[in-house]
């Protein structure tokens, strides 16, 4: 049976490590120009973050790098298709990049 590990503030770096956080910025940048958001943006706000609680931490980094940019573009509406499918195409490149799957694992019948 696999363990859940919970990230807490003791192993915070541990749970989301440097180079996992720099490939998740990176995304957040270059999906903040699909809405056409000057990618700074993105590192202000992570600057912000490095002095929030560790529970604000943890939920930015289980959160698709898709929301993280469509609120800090200040996206209200509905994303539309051609964003969407832009977005998707980044993070295929950046599985392919860092050789990550984006298929699910199969699950198991009990």
């Amino acid at each position: 049976m696999e363990r859940t590990v919970i990230a807490t503030r003791d192993n915070f770096d541990e749970r989301f490590p440097d180079d996992e956080r720099e490939r998740f910025w990176t995304l957040v940048r270059n999906t903040l120009k699909i809405f056409d958001v000057d990618p700074q943006r993105a590192d202000e706000y992570r600057e912000k973050l490095r002095e929030a609680r560790t529970g604000e931490r943890i939920a930015v980094y289980h959160t698709s790098p898709l929301s993280i940019a469509a609120d800090l573009a200040g996206w209200s509406k509905p994303i539309p298709d051609e964003k969407l499918a832009k977005f998707l195409e980044l993070q295929r490149t950046y599985a392919k990049e860092f050789d990550l799957s984006l298929e699910l694992p199969p699950t198991s019948k009990r």
